[in-house]
């Protein structure tokens, strides 16, 4: 059965509240770019989240074809804005530590954009 982020009005809920909420609360020294880089990511790791891919540094570097660095400027204020979350797992060998960035589960469980029904009026 597929949960609220999965179906077709989650996906663009998810992507409208995000875009809200980077779009009307811009951090001090932001520049317009960098949001727009912000919105692109979120809705990459919102993505392989849904499609379990692992959202570590290294998969998100792979898959967008960005930089290390340019992935961190673009997730350090997500993390700031607490729209992502960062998790210390084990990395591939099994010996190291690794990070991966997560979109919290609150975002999903409590947002008045999931509890929105576009078929029925108020």
């Amino acid at each position: 059965m597929a949960t609220p982020k999965d179906t077709p009005f989650g996906r663009v809920a998810f992507t409208a509240f995000t875009m809200k909420q980077i779009l009307d609360n811009p951090l001090e020294g932001e520049t317009p770019t960098s949001r727009m880089k912000q919105i692109g990511m979120i809705n990459l790791i919102y993505q392989m989240q849904l499609t379990n891919i692992e959202t570590t540094i290294t998969n998100i570097m792979n898959i967008s074809r960005l930089s290390r660095d340019a992935v961190y400027e673009s997730t350090t204020p997500l993390l700031t804005r607490k729209l992502l979350l960062e998790e210390q797992v084990l990395n591939t060998a099994g010996r190291g530590r690794a990070y991966r960035l997560v979109i919290p589960e609150e975002i999903f469980g409590s947002g008045p954009f999931l509890t929105l029904n576009p078929g029925k009026s108020e």
